[in-house]
């Protein structure tokens, strides 16, 4: 997303924040989420308190593609424990990642906003916090860039309707 911010091919992009050191784009801080692992209902995972990597990584994985910010935290983590894996899928559409995780291909690592309440009675839920650090979700523009009124009031009301956002997994 950035690089297509960059190169004007688009807009604007609902993102992780970029480089700190990159001053031709600007951020706005949209809201904070966290990792967590999805499983089939009832798995052996969900019975652990903390599940840790090892844990995890014993079960095959469904894991979003190389690009994406969670998908680089699981293989930091991962390589850190000096943990392997097998990864049986990768692909970036998170409802279909939940219906291979619901039909028992394996588990997977993602981010608790993509989660809906309608998940709750096909998956089952773990928060990875003690192992992931919270990520912040916003939007990315290209700094001087001209953005028309569609753009600039759409970047309004996604501020406004998004800004503080946090999804609950407590109940899970």
């Amino acid at each position: 997303l950035i690089q297509l911010i960059k190169s004007g091919e688009i807009d604007l992009g609902f993102c992780s924040p970029p480089p700190v050191d990159d001053s031709s784009l600007e951020f706005i801080e949209l809201f904070e989420y966290n990792v967590v692992l999805m499983t089939p209902l009832g798995h052996p995972l969900l019975s652990k308190n903390n599940p840790t990597i090892e844990d995890i990584s014993q079960w095959p994985l469904i894991l979003t593609g190389p690009e994406s910010l969670t998908r680089q935290k699981v293989e930091q983590v991962l390589k850190a424990s000096g943990s392997t894996s097998d990864v049986v899928l990768a692909m970036d559409d998170t409802e279909s990642i939940k219906r291979y995780v619901e039909t028992g291909m394996g588990v997977a690592v993602c981010s608790d906003f993509t989660l809906h309440q309608e998940d709750h009675d096909k998956l089952g839920v773990a928060r990875l916090d003690h192992i992931f650090q919270s990520s912040i979700i916003g939007i990315c523009t290209l700094k001087g860039k001209f953005l028309g009124r569609g753009v600039r009031n759409f970047i309004n009301v996604m501020g406004e309707e998004l800004r503080g956002y946090h999804a609950d997994v407590k109940d899970w």
